[in-house]
């Protein structure tokens, strides 16, 4: 029963509860934790998408803004960064 209920969003004293009520658990709340964190230690990641591509065929770029700066000609403003990475491959 912990296995398909141990899921995200379901908490461990409702896990316990129902084990008490449907299976008359005599185990402590503790226990039942223990379990539930050994099993989603065990579970793989979640990975919503997986993307691959051939070396050399694909870029990426992360955009981001820096720390205010003072320019040198006395204006401020936000700088803007602008990262780019190229997998080669050889």
């Amino acid at each position: 029963m912990c296995r398909r209920v141990g899921g995200p969003g379901i908490q461990g004293i409702n896990i316990h509860a129902a084990l008490v009520r449907q299976y008359g658990f005599g185990g402590s709340y503790s226990a039942v934790e223990r379990l539930i964190r050994q099993i989603r230690a065990a579970a793989p990641p979640r990975v919503t998408s997986r993307l691959t591509f051939a070396p050399g065929e694909a870029a990426q770029v992360d955009f981001g803004a820096g720390p205010l700066l003072a320019d040198p000609l006395g204006s401020e403003g936000d700088d803007f960064v602008a990262l780019a990475r190229r997998e080669v491959g050889w």
